[in-house]
C-alpha cells in the first residue's frame, strides 16, 4: 500500500512504499490508457511509469521518483548552457521522445519544468498530464492544451499534434538553454541556433522529420568521439574527470603490461600470464560497475529509485562483489 508523504501540488504527491519513494500523479480514468502505455516503456531518459494504483477512490499513476533538478533550476543556478551541454541533453531528448513516438504517444508539453538533470548528469522527461495518442484520420486535437511559448502552432487548433510538436517545443527548450529566452525575444547563435531554427518552423513540414534527424543534427563531433563517450570517465566530458580517468588507464593497463611481460615463474607455479590475467580482472572488471557504465543505475528496478548515496553504495558493492567472484572462479580453476 502507498503512503502520501508529500504534497507538491492538486495533482502531484511524493509517496513510498517499503522505503522506496516515488511520484504519484493523480489521473482521470479516461487518461490511464496512455499511463498504459508509458508502463511499457522502459528508456533512461524518461520517468518510468510503474503501475496504476487507487487510494481512496482516487486514481494514480505510480511514476519514478527523480533525484536531480528541472532545467529551469538548473539554468537559475548556473546560467547559459554550454554548447556541449545543450547538444548532449537534447540527445538524451530526443532518445526519450522516440521512445514515446514510437508507442504512438505525444508529449506535447516539453518545457523547462518538464524535462530533469538527474545527479547522475542525463535526462529524464516527467509529467505526461496533457500527453496524448495520434489518432488517424483526426484533423486537429480536441483540446488546445501547452505551455505558451512552448507549444508548436498546431496545439493551438490549426492541426493534429504529432511527434514534429515535442521537436518545435525541444528547439525552444533548447533556446532557454543557451539565452534564457524564448527564441522571439533572442534567438541562440551559431550552429545550435541554426538546428533551433529548423525546430521551429511555423509550418511543420519544414521542421526536421523526427527526433532520431534532430539527434543526427545535434550529434556530430568524430565517430572517435562518440565511442569514447561510452568509456567511463569520458561519457561527460567533463576535463576533470576524463583527465583521472586517462592516468587511471594508462597506469592500469601499464601495471597489466608489465606482469604479462615479466618473465618469470614464481615458486608456485604461476605464469607471467596468470598473474596478469588477474591483474587485469583487478584493476579493470570493477570499472563499469563503479564508473556506472551506460547508467545502469537507472535502468536496474533494483537500485534506481534510490537515493544517490545508496547508488553509489551499489556501484561500488557490486563491482567489487562480482570482481572477488571473478577472481575466485579464476584462482579456482588455475588450482
Amino acid at each position: 500500500m502507498y503512503e502520501i508523504i508529500k504534497i507538491i501540488n492538486e495533482t502531484t504527491f511524493i509517496g513510498c512504499r517499503d522505503a522506496d519513494v516515488y511520484i504519484m500523479k493523480k489521473i482521470h480514468i479516461e487518461d490511464s490508457a496512455i499511463y498504459k502505455k508509458l508502463m511499457g516503456i522502459s528508456c533512461e531518459n524518461i520517468a518510468r511509469v510503474f503501475e496504476l494504483t487507487v487510494i481512496d477512490g482516487d486514481f494514480y499513476a505510480v511514476c519514478e521518483y527523480v533525484n536531480g533538478c528541472t532545467v529551469k533550476q538548473y539554468y537559475e543556478q548556473h546560467g547559459n548552457f554550454t554548447d556541449y551541454e545543450v547538444k548532449k541533453f537534447a540527445c538524451q531528448l530526443c532518445d526519450g521522445l522516440n521512445a514515446i513516438h514510437s508507442a504512438g504517444i505525444v508529449h506535447r508539453d516539453i518545457n523547462p519544468n518538464n524535462v530533469m538533470l538527474t545527479n547522475d548528469g542525463n535526462v529524464k522527461i516527467i509529467d505526461f498530464g496533457i500527453s496524448r495518442v495520434k489518432k488517424e484520420n483526426l484533423s486537429a486535437d480536441t483540446q488546445i492544451l501547452g505551455t505558451h511559448g512552448y507549444a508548436a502552432p498546431e496545439q493551438y487548433g490549426f492541426s493534429q499534434t504529432t511527434g514534429k510538436t515535442d521537436i518545435y517545443a525541444v528547439g525552444v527548450l533548447m533556446n532557454y538553454m543557451k539565452t534564457g529566452c524564448l527564441p522571439a525575444e533572442k534567438t541562440a547563435a551559431g550552429e545550435i541556433g541554426r538546428i533551433i531554427g529548423k525546430c521551429i518552423q511555423m509550418d511543420e513540414n519544414k521542421r526536421y522529420n523526427d527526433v532520431m534527424h534532430l539527434k543526427r543534427a545535434l550529434c556530430g563531433g568524430s565517430k572517435f568521439r562518440r565511442v569514447l563517450s561510452y568509456v567511463p570517465g569520458f561519457s561527460q566530458r567533463i576535463v576533470y574527470r576524463e583527465i583521472l580517468a586517462g592516468i587511471y588507464y594508462l597506469l592500469a593497463a601499464d601495471l597489466t603490461l608489465y606482469f604479462f611481460t615479466s618473465g618469470t615463474v614464481d615458486e608456485d607455479g604461476i605464469k607471467p600470464w596468470q598473474l596478469g590475467i588477474f591483474v587485469f580482472i583487478l584493476l579493470f572488471l570493477p570499472v563499469p560497475f563503479i564508473g556506472n557504465s551506460g547508467s545502469w543505475t537507472e535502468k536496474r528496478a533494483f537500485v534506481k529509485n534510490k537515493s544517490k548515496q545508496r547508488k553509489i553504495a551499489v556501484r561500488f558493492g557490486l563491482g567489487i562483489g562480482v570482481t572477488a567472484a571473478v577472481l575466485f572462479l579464476y584462482i579456482f580453476i588455475l588450482s
